[in-house]
């Protein structure tokens, strides 16, 4: 029984990975890209002379997928930064945090209640004027309710923390074929360029990109090269009001991350992020002429409670990714649970 997985983003290589280790020995992955992980990757710029992220992710705790998949890939703990269980945040020209242990988010509900519009609009990458309030609350409660309330970050990027340890683990045992676009597929076949696969019968074809192709989000990431630093050695911060939603610590500089972008229209984006940076850290310096605008288009769907998605199964085909998740955002744990959960299914 061969399973052939079309793209090796997070859900096809948790798709993989979760093959693997229930028995399955002929695992074929085809990528159209050149490299793994997806939206979810890492490239060197010249410029910062160092590798940057397509998108700077906060990644929790209550992961147990991401952790699960990581700690049997002996990937290096030091590789993620535990930043504590706080969020800090910056409104009315002042910082204030709110720690995220459910002891101490009762009696700050008021503080919470804060942070809803900003984590709403994160978390589903939708306006909280859209946004499907279950998939939020149900979210919310896996964090609070999650035995680590702790947050973490990429030590160096995403691609050396997350993706290469998972790829490691499975390249030797898994057949990974890179820039290969496949132009078809069924239940009983599958082409790439010239070359088709038949499939027998008991063979499975698992496609991660469903074919879904409207009603996306934006996310834009932009990143400067700068030596001004957070206030209070802080390595994440929260923006009420502002045009960006988060700011990154990074030891080259600093990270801004908009979530749910579609309308922004400001062609000068970057400036007006770096003002409030300055205003943030009482710098008074010019943006950076080193700095990089990142928008991701096709980020993720944008999640309201009328959001259709793909089903996991349909005519002889099994889906993955976070277009398929009705449970969870469209995040890094929920395109890996979706991997998780139709390996089992199969």
């Amino acid at each position: 029984m061969a399973l052939y997985i079309i793209g090796a983003g997070l859900s096809g290589l948790s798709t993989a990975y979760y093959a693997l280790n229930k028995g399955y020995k002929d695992i074929i992955v085809f990528e159209a890209s050149n490299h793994v992980g997806g939206r979810c990757y890492s490239f060197f710029d010249k410029a910062f002379d160092t590798y940057l992220d397509n998108g700077t992710h906060l990644i929790s705790g209550a992961n147990n997928t991401l952790f699960e998949i990581l700690n049997s890939c002996n990937y290096k703990s030091d590789e993620l930064i535990n930043i504590g269980s706080k969020l800090s945040y910056f409104d009315n020209n002042k910082i204030s945090s709110i720690d995220m242990k459910l002891k101490n988010v009762i009696p700050n509900a008021f503080k919470f209640l804060k942070l809803y519009p900003l984590s709403i609009k994160s978390i589903l990458n939708t306006d909280k004027s859209e946004a499907n309030k279950f998939l939020y609350f149900n979210t919310c409660l896996k964090l609070l309710f999650s035995k680590d309330n702790n947050f973490y970050l990429a030590k160096d990027n995403l691609s050396k923390s997350i993706i290469l340890p998972i790829y490691n683990y499975l390249k030797d045992k898994v057949e990974f074929n890179f820039s290969c676009n496949v132009n078809n597929y069924s239940k009983d076949l599958l082409t790439i360029k010239n070359k088709t696969y038949k499939l027998n019968s008991c063979d499975k074809i698992i496609c991660s990109s469903p074919k879904i192709t409207k009603n996306f989000e934006t996310i834009i990431s932009i990143h400067y090269k700068t030596d001004i630093k957070l206030p209070n050695n802080l390595k994440m911060l929260g923006l009420i009001n502002k045009t960006a939603d988060w700011l990154f610590q990074k030891d080259w500089g600093i990270s801004a991350t908009i979530s749910a972008a579609n309308n922004l229209k400001n062609e000068d984006i970057a400036k007006k992020v770096w003002d409030d940076i300055c205003l943030i850290t009482k710098a008074q310096a010019p943006i950076p002429s080193i700095h990089r605008v990142i928008a991701d288009k096709h980020a993720t769907l944008k999640q309201t409670k009328n959001t259709i998605y793909q089903p996991n199964y349909k005519n002889g085909i099994y889906f993955v990714g976070d277009k398929t998740n009705k449970k969870l955002p469209c995040t890094i744990e929920g395109a890996l649970l979706t991997g998780k959960d139709i390996i089992n299914l199969i």
